[in-house]
């Protein structure tokens, strides 16, 4: 990901990539208004993130924590799309049990009170997109890999069974969390 921002470099010239991880950033201690992460809290080590979030923030600065929670049921694409994932997904019910839930995130902020808004929100996907979304999953099998042409075949035919006008949509709630950590 630093990467990939670092190539917006030249197009943003105040944008600074530096080298560093959630629990060690290399920032200045109380150098930071405002710490946004999104769909990442997941791979962090809680305890120590805290602590280095604590000490670069400025006093009275804050947290927010974003994520885009899939719709898993309700209507045959998103019960379908879930299924895929469940059936084909190497390790999925455990990366699907590490996600943050709201007591955790709450755990992260504790003593201060969380607060929370959702949004709902979208995309339309074309058949490609559906597969990129789907690749995108470090659990899922990629070209090559057994059981790839069979995941391949069923997100093929689920999307078949549920494309209108040559796109599904994909419904997401985006949680955004946010308070202060001192």
């Amino acid at each position: 990901m630093r990467e990939a921002c670092e190539s917006l470099a030249s197009q943003y010239r105040k944008l600074d990539c530096v080298n560093g991880t959630a629990e060690a950033s290399g920032l200045e201690d109380r150098s930071v208004d405002l710490i946004t992460v999104g769909q990442a809290m997941h791979w962090f080590h809680l305890n120590r993130t805290r602590s280095e979030f604590v000490r670069i923030l400025k006093p009275g600065g804050c947290c927010a924590i974003l994520y885009n929670n899939r719709k898993l049921t309700g209507d045959s694409f998103h019960e379908g799309y879930e299924q895929i994932l469940v059936q084909f997904g190497t390790d999925y019910e455990k990366v699907k049990d590490s996600h943050m839930t709201e007591e955790r995130l709450s755990a992260f902020y504790y003593p201060n009170a969380m607060r929370s808004a959702s949004f709902a929100n979208s995309q339309q996907l074309t058949l490609e997109g559906v597969m990129g979304r789907i690749l995108s999953c470090s659990y899922i099998p990629q070209p090559g890999e057994p059981r790839y042409e069979e995941m391949r075949c069923e997100a093929e035919s689920l999307f078949a069974a549920n494309q209108v006008d040559g796109s599904v949509r994909m419904e997401y709630d985006c949680v955004v969390c946010y308070g202060q950590l001192s």
